[in-house]
């Protein structure tokens, strides 16, 4: 049980701080304790309201079959489920790997290296 525990609650604390955190650097809610609280509340409440709906689900799910494909059904909606994730994740994604690709080229410019600079010393 702790296992099952720890592999369902790790990633759900993980993506609500990592959402949480990212919010709070946002421009618009920055210094506003307020509006940082309540888009806390609500991905929470929305957490909570998925992890209500999901075993009624997979009992709707489950009952309309019989045998060994029982829980066919469930498996595609969870895998329905990871792929709406991922969509809704790559331009999270695409944005976190310019802001890191930005970040390297100010840094290697600040140093007094360049890209050209630093291929033409690897190419000597």
């Amino acid at each position: 049980m702790f296992v099952l525990g720890f592999f369902s609650n790790g990633p759900y604390a993980l993506i609500t701080t990592a959402v949480s955190a990212d919010l709070g650097t946002s421009e618009a809610i920055r210094g506003s304790a307020q509006a940082l609280a309540t888009v806390s509340a609500i991905i929470d409440g929305s957490g909570s309201i998925g992890a209500t709906l999901g075993p009624y689900i997979t009992s709707v799910l489950t009952n309309k079959k019989e045998g060994p494909d029982k829980y066919e059904d469930v498996f595609y909606v969870l895998e329905a489920s990871a792929l709406i994730a991922a969509v809704c994740l790559i331009r999270v994604m695409v944005n976190e790997i310019s802001k890191l690709r930005i970040r390297r080229i100010r840094r290697l410019t600040m140093h007094g290296n360049s890209v050209a600079s630093g291929s033409r010393r690897f190419s000597d």
